[in-house]
């Protein structure tokens, strides 16, 4: 069957084959047969779909199954979402940590992209929950891979972007929860470097963090904004609505009007701040927290359908005052429109290329346009100036030559890629525009 994929930030799109994945399908591919991977369809970047390729996916998963207590680990699909998962286990008093703000997402999707959560400083990425996972790989047939049998295997396919194979299911670690309810907390700061300051206090320690950083406006207060800390409730369990999985919601609506603009975005943030400075205390339902981008897809299209850029980088700790002066600086000679902002405390390693490492995360929403695409070009140098990392998979214009500097180990992923896969079967637009080089 052919179908058009679109990514959600708009600037990729592809007509492929696509085809649901059974024994026979690899067995049957001619010699020139390419595949990519994908999950419930949800990559900002369109990482799932790529020119020529047929995109493979696992289809509908099979029933939650193995939850293992005694162990604290379950088995699962690599086809099941995170907002199925989680809605499993939290009514079960437990829950997956490391997960995306987005809970539709697969969990073979946060295995190949290595994701974050609420609080990577205390969790991670995704893959410290993960202890093992079967690879499909035409040439290699299933694979059991974990840490100790596979290594380098293990560490190519988690955060390689499904340039491996296709996964087909995985065991995790599982964190017992106190309660269903966080009790939530405000804490204001005046800038961003006030707010990396605050974040990384002992004062401030908390088991949750969402941010909201104001950039449409930068003066008098260029980087104001507010973090929420939360930390389980004593409040009793109660059962808990389904989350929100979204897997068969369009990703776009029908018409893709230009409604945010810097005047409308301004405003609303201007509302959105007071508001929230009214109410610094409550207490949330854990799900809500954790997940704040579920049912919010609609905000991909609120930019008409030139689409939107989401530029993600991580700051080394030394070089946070120097970036966020230069940043500010950059921010008003050009004048973009960055709708939302928001940081992130990071605690971690570098490896190959996951977004990972230990510093400053800020994430930076921009308008897909003219001016917009010059800042990003100053913010590019800026990021291999100050040795941060962009994510790779947020931002779909980010240039070779920027990833390329920015990761020590790129050269090590692409000859360890060719060296494991030297007919590379398995590409996608993000390969094809980084990595590949034929």
């Amino acid at each position: 069957m052919w179908q058009e994929f679109v990514s959600l930030d708009l600037q990729s799109r592809e007509t492929c084959e696509s085809a649901a994945w059974e024994p026979a399908l690899f067995d049957a591919r001619e010699e020139s047969d390419t595949y990519s991977i994908v999950g419930s369809g949800k990559s900002i970047t369109g990482a799932y779909f790529g020119e020529g390729v047929t995109v493979v996916g696992l289809g509908q998963p099979p029933e939650l199954t193995e939850l293992n207590l005694q162990e604290n680990q379950l088995s699962v699909s690599c086809a099941a979402t995170v907002a199925q998962v989680q809605s499993h286990l939290v009514s079960k008093g437990y829950m997956l940590t490391g997960v995306p703000s987005y809970p539709g997402v697969t969990i073979g999707g946060c295995i190949a992209g290595n994701v974050h959560g609420q609080n990577h400083f205390r969790e991670g990425c995704f893959c410290e929950s993960l202890i093992r996972f079967t690879l499909i790989h035409p040439d290699l047939g299933l694979v059991s891979v974990d840490r100790e049998s596979y290594p380098e295997l293990f560490n190519l396919t988690v955060g390689g972007f499904g340039l491996t194979g296709l996964i087909i299911n995985a065991t995790l670690k599982i964190e017992a929860i106190k309660s269903s309810f966080l009790d939530v907390s405000l804490v204001k700061f005046s800038s961003i470097e006030d707010a990396y300051e605050k974040l990384v206090s002992k004062n401030n320690a908390g088991r949750y963090f969402h941010s909201w950083v104001d950039l449409t406006t930068l003066s008098p207060n260029p980087g104001r904004g507010f973090f929420y800390k939360a930390d389980f409730s004593l409040t009793p369990f109660e059962a808990i609505r389904e989350i929100s999985s979204v897997g068969s919601e369009k990703n776009h609506l029908r018409f893709k009007l230009p409604i945010f603009s810097k005047t409308t975005v301004s405003a609303l943030n201007r509302v959105y701040y007071q508001k929230n400075l009214m109410f610094p205390k409550k207490t949330q339902a854990l799900v809500d927290f954790v997940f704040p981008s579920a049912r919010r897809l609609w905000y991909f299209s609120m930019f008409g359908s030139k689409g939107i850029i989401e530029h993600q980088v991580l700051i080394p700790h030394e070089r946070v005052p120097q970036y966020t002066n230069s940043l500010v600086n950059i921010l008003k000679e050009k004048n973009p429109f960055v709708s939302l902002s928001h940081v992130k405390h990071f605690s971690g390693r570098r490896k190959l290329l996951n977004f990972n490492g230990s510093g400053l995360c800020l994430a930076l929403h921009f308008r897909a346009g003219v001016t917009e695409f010059e800042t990003l070009a100053l913010i590019d140098k800026l990021n291999c100036d100050c040795n941060c990392i962009t994510n790779i998979l947020k931002d779909s214009r980010v240039p070779r030559w920027a990833i390329k500097e920015q990761y020590s180990e790129y050269d090590e992923f692409v000859t360890r890629l060719h060296k494991f896969d030297p007919r590379r079967l398995f590409r996608n637009s993000l390969s094809q525009r980084l990595i590949d080089l034929d």
